[in-house]
This record gives structure tokens, C-alpha cells and sequence, in this order.
């Protein structure tokens, strides 16, 4: 009879800490404790950008893999914040937004930082659908939704990078 209790006790041990480390593994997947973004990471290469009189915390994605990743999955930007996509000559650079969670603002630039077209308030709802510039660029950045407009950016304007 002490043999039986003895074993019951330790499954059930055994089930709790499994529960327990999943719950624990799952929570880390999905929340970043204390942060309403999670772009300004510190493993991340981020930088100081000038955009309509305004710095902005852009994160600078410059390898293929990083490129592909973007904002996916993240759940938002601050009003300050941003990511710089970095590409290694100009071309029509297409952005979709898969995977994502809030909408942002997308702005091609040229190689010397002039802003060469704008595609306001894109919504996840989108995807699958695909926004490319009018010009070809090298940099796009991705800035929360409503900053042009509440900044008044444009076409032409040069973004300090």
C-alpha cells in the first residue's frame, strides 16, 4: 500500500512541473515582460534617424533573413521607434504584411535618403497583398501608422539616416 501512494505522489509531482515548465516555455514565446515593443531590443542593431524633424529608434535589418522577418510578430511601435530595411542596390523592394499585428506607415528612400514614395496606414488586413514603390529605392522604413501624416512627410523630403 506505501509503495502505491509513493508512486501516485510522484506522478503527479511529475505532471505538475511538466505543466508548469510549459506554461513558463509558452509565456516566454508570446509576452516581453515590461515592453510594448519589441524593436528597441538591445541585441538588435539599432540606430538614431532623422525623419520630419524627429529622431527616431530604427532597427537596422540589413540581411536577408532579418529582412524577411521585419515587424512580424511584434506588437507594436512607440511613437518614436522604427525599422530601417537595408538593401545592397536599388531596386522595387516589395512589402506585404504578413504576420502582422498593428499597421504601420512604409517609406521608400533612395540611396542619399530622399523619400521616393509613401504608403500611409497599411493595415494587416492587407496581406496577402504586396506594396512596392513608384521608384526604385534602397532603404524603406517602416514608422508606426500615422506618422507621415501627423509629421507631414512627403515625397522628396530627405531623411537624415
Amino acid at each position: 500500500m506505501k509503495r502505491m501512494f509513493s508512486f501516485r505522489y510522484l506522478t503527479v509531482v511529475a505532471v505538475i512541473a511538466a505543466m508548469t515548465l510549459l506554461c513558463v516555455v509558452v509565456y516566454g514565446e508570446f509576452v516581453s515582460p515590461g515592453a510594448s515593443s519589441d524593436v528597441s531590443r538591445s541585441d538588435q542593431n539599432a540606430r538614431t534617424i532623422r525623419v520630419a524633424d524627429r529622431d527616431i529608434s530604427a532597427v537596422v535589418v540589413d540581411t536577408p533573413e532579418s529582412r524577411e522577418k521585419g515587424l512580424s510578430g511584434n506588437p507594436g511601435l512607440k511613437s518614436d521607434e522604427g525599422m530601417l530595411f537595408v538593401f545592397p542596390e536599388d531596386d522595387f523592394h516589395s512589402f506585404w504584411m504578413k504576420d502582422m499585428r498593428f499597421s504601420i506607415d512604409i517609406v521608400w528612400l533612395s540611396a542619399d535618403g530622399v523619400v521616393v514614395d509613401i504608403a500611409e496606414n497599411v493595415s494587416p488586413s492587407t496581406y496577402p497583398r504586396s506594396f512596392v514603390s513608384e521608384l526604385p529605392a534602397r532603404y524603406v522604413l517602416e514608422l508606426p501608422a500615422g506618422f507621415v501624416k501627423t509629421h507631414g512627410l512627403k515625397e522628396s523630403d530627405i531623411v537624415g539616416l
